[in-house]
């Protein structure tokens, strides 16, 4: 029998090293504090803003410092040559809002995917839905504000 020591990341992931265990931590916490800048999920327990009952309003700064942060992450994560072609000539929102990056970044199991997946949320008039459909369709949503963030 071998004796394996392990150790596991604070969001449960089970790594080799402390070195692979702290890397996870710090993504995490920098994941935490950009995500700040558009807003966590409320609590929902019906459901409600999940499926379109009201919008929060977010600052247009933020969401552009969100994204700006957010695409330098994934650029950081992954090689040039992993990119696609159009990627160095689009703007930030084109970037986040293909379904290429949401693919690799899923496929690689990138951290990055909870803060992608939070940046579809958000429309066109900077208002943050309870997922991207309402985001995508901004009238099928109540049109109604639940507070600003």
């Amino acid at each position: 029998m071998k004796k394996k020591t392990v150790y596991i990341a604070d969001n449960g992931t089970i790594c080799g090293s402390a070195k692979e265990a702290k890397k996870i931590d710090a993504s995490l916490k920098d994941i935490k504090s950009v995500k700040k800048l558009i807003g966590g999920s409320p609590q929902d327990p019906h459901c409600k803003f999940a499926n379109g009952e009201g919008y929060y309003q977010l600052d247009k700064g933020n969401v552009y410092q969100f994204d700006e942060i957010l695409v330098k992450m994934i650029e950081a994560e992954f090689r040039s040559d992993e990119m696609p072609t159009w990627w160095k000539n689009s703007s930030n929102r084109d970037k986040l809002n293909s379904y290429y990056i949401g693919r690799l970044l899923n496929d690689s199991d990138s951290l990055l995917y909870e803060l992608l997946s939070t940046r579809l949320c958000v429309d066109s008039k900077f208002r943050r839905w309870g997922q991207p459909y309402f985001a995508k369709n901004e009238n099928a949503g109540d049109q109604k504000c639940l507070g600003n963030k």
